[in-house]
């Protein structure tokens, strides 16, 4: 579905970052490729099989080329997804820690290469290799700890992007609606504009959105203190239920749950409301789906 959305042609080489064929597809291709990942995961493990852990890997690396094809920053979740199924699957501790400690020294070059990515003239598979090397071994003689004063600098961001957001024009209430507005963004409320003529506005500069903590402190500080006991409540409601299961099977979907919310805590400081309340949807979502099927008795092979 990766490949339709953005069409054969522009998947293996092209001249625009984000040019599609079919932006929803791809859109639905990227969703279900995370869950793929995960299960994916989950299976590398199930047997001892050398031909069968590289055929997992492999599909793994495919998925990884879709990413990178794409310029996406969900090449960090791929890996955390996959790091997660592995980790619930029959992967050894020791196995997990490994997996663990490369994602984490990883971590500043799976941000930053996405990022590169994009500004580079030619995009697609074919280019990766080219663009990868000239990212890589530049003439300015990059190192791996510029990338890692890069993430510092990208994670903190958010502070002096909250602090231009407050002394900001402030926003109309609409935004605030449609932003913890829990339906798809192609179902509209009555009396509200649709999704596609606001997202445009939520951003400083092009490559820049408004933040959910800028967001909120435009709006006034009873939004921020609510909105946030509302995301305490379900982060409770979520700890308290993953300690209460333990190594019931019913606490697969509240330790997913808890990863959403990690997520949240990452995302609300340089990403606009709607996108980081989604997480917090999704999670209570998944938490009381889980259960649901664990209450039918139906044993998913978790």
């Amino acid at each position: 579905m990766i490949i339709l959305g953005k069409g054969p042609q522009n998947f293996l080489l092209n001249h625009e970052y984000l040019i599609t064929e079919n932006h929803r597809t791809i859109i639905i291709g990227l969703t279900l490729s995370l869950p793929s990942v995960f299960i994916l995961g989950t299976l590398t493990y199930e047997r001892n099989s050398i031909v069968w852990r590289l055929s997992c890997i492999s599909l793994l690396i495919i998925y990884l080329l879709a990413f990178l094809s794409l310029s996406t920053r969900r090449i960090v979740i791929l890996f955390a997804f996959y790091i997660v199924g592995s980790t619930l699957g029959k992967a050894k501790p020791k196995t997990i820690f490994l997996l663990i400690l490369f994602f984490i020294l990883s971590l500043p070059l799976l941000i930053h290469i996405p990022l590169k990515l994009r500004g580079m003239p030619n995009q697609g598979l074919m280019a990766i290799p080219s663009n990868l090397t000239s990212i890589l071994i530049d003439d300015n003689g990059s190192l791996y700890f510029d990338y890692v004063n890069n993430l510092i600098r990208n994670t903190a961001f958010g502070v002096p992007l909250t602090a231009y957001m407050k002394n900001s024009a402030p926003l109309p209430k609409t935004l605030l609606i449609i932003g913890i507005n829990p339906l798809p963004s192609f179902i509209t409320l009555p009396g509200l504009p649709d999704w596609k003529q606001v997202r445009e506005s939520l951003y400083i500069k092009a490559f820049v959105p408004y933040g959910t903590l800028g967001e909120l402190v435009n709006y006034g500080w009873v939004w921020l203190f609510f909105y946030y006991f509302f995301v305490g409540v379900i982060a409770t409601w979520v700890d308290i239920k993953l300690r209460i299961y333990k190594e019931n099977r019913k606490r697969f979907g509240f330790f997913i749950s808890n990863g959403l919310l990690f997520l949240f805590a990452l995302s609300s400081t340089e990403y606009p409301l709607r996108s980081s309340t989604r997480l917090l949807y999704y999670a209570v979502a998944i938490a009381l789906l889980w259960r649901f099927l664990c209450r039918i008795r139906i044993k998913p092979r978790i």
